[in-house]
């Protein structure tokens, strides 16, 4: 959907200023946008030099209060922007992405040859399935999911739900936002029972990579990705906007902290927590996670401490 910042401000009844351009996408301004005519907001004038910095955001929600802390002649010099000024602009800048979520045409749901498709199972319209695909029983195909040749799903599997995007209103009540963007599963993926796959926040992809493996339990939040050939063991978590890169494995129960990275070919243990990036090609144990040579080390000083006789 497209609206102009005139005619969103008009709906507000907010007041607007600047130039009118038109907006096509939500987006956070500390956070690349990948797409032109980016609506964002800020609370704090700590956030300003992001935008700056985000050719991409044309329009801009924030506060009077916020406005007045930058300067009006710094707002609009050197920046075709256009600035809607409303109280509590977070929850104005949520209110429209559930708006542009409803709006959203979806069309019948497209599905290829050979595929085996359970009758049980739920495929949302908006949703693009490619040839000799296999989903099991009870699983629900969400909107806005595209899923490649010879991918095979289990059962009570869930692709592209509303991930989990908690905020505080101006009532300090908490809600969740929704969610408008997609999934994308590539090819010869084998996804076990029980997972469930989350789509992104905004409007680009949650994208599981070729010949990717996932066992049952798997949780994948909003905004991650898995690179091809990685395989993630039973009960795997990824929190929002993780990645994991390519030829990785995660061993049962090991979970990845928000914005963290599992490089390349890299190995996570069993139970393990990855709280930041790890490097490519080493295994990690621990939680936190830290290198594996790091935790044996320290298991032999430990070892060697305890054996060590007491002074008297």
């Amino acid at each position: 959907m497209e609206y102009t910042l005139s005619v969103i401000a008009k709906r507000l009844n907010a007041e607007f200023l600047g130039n009118n351009s038109k907006i096509c996408h939500l987006g956070l301004c500390n956070r690349l946008s990948l797409y032109p005519d980016t609506l964002s907001y800020i609370t704090s004038v700590n956030y300003w030099k992001y935008v700056i910095d985000n050719s991409n955001i044309v329009g801009l929600l924030l506060s009077k209060d916020v406005l007045d802390q930058i300067g009006r002649d710094n707002v609009f010099q050197n920046l075709q922007l256009g600035v809607i000024v409303c109280d509590y602009p977070e929850d104005v800048f949520y209110s429209l992405l559930s708006c542009f979520a409803k709006q959203t045409e979806q069309l019948d749901p497209i599905v290829g040859t050979g595929c085996n498709i359970h009758p049980t199972a739920v495929i949302e319209n908006g949703v693009s399935i490619g040839n000799n695909v296999t989903i099991g029983p009870f699983s629900i195909i969400y909107p806005n999911t595209v899923i490649g040749d010879n991918t095979k799903i289990g059962s009570h599997c869930t692709i592209g739900s509303n991930g989990f995007q908690v905020l505080k209103d101006k009532h300090g009540h908490c809600y969740n936002v929704d969610h408008i963007g997609g999934v994308k599963i590539g090819e010869n993926v084998y996804i076990a029972d029980h997972v469930n796959i989350c789509r992104a926040l905004f409007d680009n992809v949650v994208e599981i990579g070729d010949n990717v493996l996932l066992d049952s339990y798997c949780h994948i939040a909003h905004d991650c990705s898995v690179g091809a050939d990685s395989a993630l063991a039973a009960g795997c978590i990824l929190f929002g906007s993780s990645h994991v890169e390519n030829n990785v494995w995660m061993s049962p129960g090991s979970m990845l902290m928000n914005h963290a990275i599992v490089k390349q070919g890299a190995y996570i243990c069993p139970n393990s927590f990855v709280l930041d990036s790890t490097e490519p090609m080493k295994k990690y144990f621990g939680n936190p996670a830290i290198l594996f040579e790091e935790f044996a080390k320290m298991q032999f000083k430990l070892t060697r401490l305890l054996k060590s006789p007491k002074k008297k």
